[in-house]
């Protein structure tokens, strides 16, 4: 009643691969479900696209077929295969992502670690650096004050730990 069948063989830009979820130039297109597939990932395993437009999936002759043919065992031998691919480049996927992020993540903390040690750095560049045997972080003695406190009578500014 359809004159016109569809062409198994076409370029499809836009569809994907019902198992890989890849694109190519030529794929198989069930005749019944619309179900997309590369020639890679195509079960059972053939050399060439089929050219049959009534080419059925192995899906779809699964579900059709009457119980305990041996086109039904077939086919569902090749979806198991299918399922097994998909799961696999889905699992495959699932772990170079993860790589990826740990990847990035060391990335992130190496840069992290860079960048305070470069401002380690440049804080130990910036504190000068006493020669005469006195540590530069020692606070000032009480009884040595400045000229200018001594003059606006301020009380020393130096803390003593006993007086905290």
């Amino acid at each position: 009643e359809n004159p016109d069948p569809a062409p198994v063989t076409s370029i499809q830009h836009q569809d994907t691969c019902c198992v890989s979820g890849e694109t190519a130039d030529e794929v198989a297109k069930c005749s019944t479900c619309d179900k997309i597939f590369v020639l890679q990932y195509l079960r059972p395993v053939t050399e060439a696209i089929p050219t049959d437009p009534n080419w059925r999936c192995a899906y779809c002759v699964l579900s059709t077929e009457p119980k305990h043919t041996k086109q039904r065992r077939e086919s569902a031998a090749a979806v198991r295969l299918m399922a097994r691919l998909r799961n696999g480049l889905k699992r495959k996927k699932m772990e170079e992502t993860k790589l990826r992020k740990e990847t990035k993540s060391e990335e992130i903390k190496s840069e992290e670690t860079m960048a305070t040690r470069r401002s380690k750095d440049a804080a130990q560049q910036e504190t000068p650096i006493r020669t005469d045997g006195e540590d530069s972080q020692k606070e000032p003695a009480v009884g040595k004050q400045n000229d200018s406190s001594e003059e606006a009578g301020d009380k020393p500014t130096a803390i003593l730990a006993s007086e905290t």
